[in-house]
């Protein structure tokens, strides 16, 4: 970092110098579909001042399903190995542990379900007088 509040050669808060993700998936139109992957982020710091570490984590996921024309299920696992890790920190006093979104970091069993929309054709509108 460089500003003039005493920071300058620290590392941005919450920032990991190494992260990334890999997923393979199977998709077809229809049928049975599925996907695993595996997300990375390395060791960072929880504030700006660099006084809190948190430890860097590898996360894995899944997802298995079953689609035709007009819906679509899916049973997704986030966090097969249901390891706590810390997704992100406001501060050193604010840490979140796992995604908010998926409570805690503990594994995530979903089951999803959507229509897909059906295939309508376009509609021709002519202007004129209505006769």
């Amino acid at each position: 970092m460089k500003d003039g509040n005493g920071m300058a050669g620290r590392r941005v808060g919450n920032v990991a110098q190494r992260n990334g993700g890999i997923y393979l998936a199977y998709r077809p139109a229809e049928g049975w579909h599925g996907e695993i992957g595996a997300t990375f982020m390395g060791q960072r710091y929880a504030d700006s001042a660099n006084t809190v570490t948190l430890p860097g984590y590898a996360r894995w996921d899944a997802a298995v399903g079953y689609r035709q024309a007009r819906w679509d299920w899916t049973l997704a696992m986030r966090n097969l190995a249901d390891k706590t890790y810390y997704a992100s920190a406001a501060s050193a006093g604010q840490i979140r542990p796992g995604d908010a979104a998926h409570r805690g970091g503990h594994r995530q069993v979903p089951l999803l379900n959507g229509q897909r929309p059906a295939f309508r054709p376009a509609r021709h509108w002519r202007a004129g007088s209505g006769r």
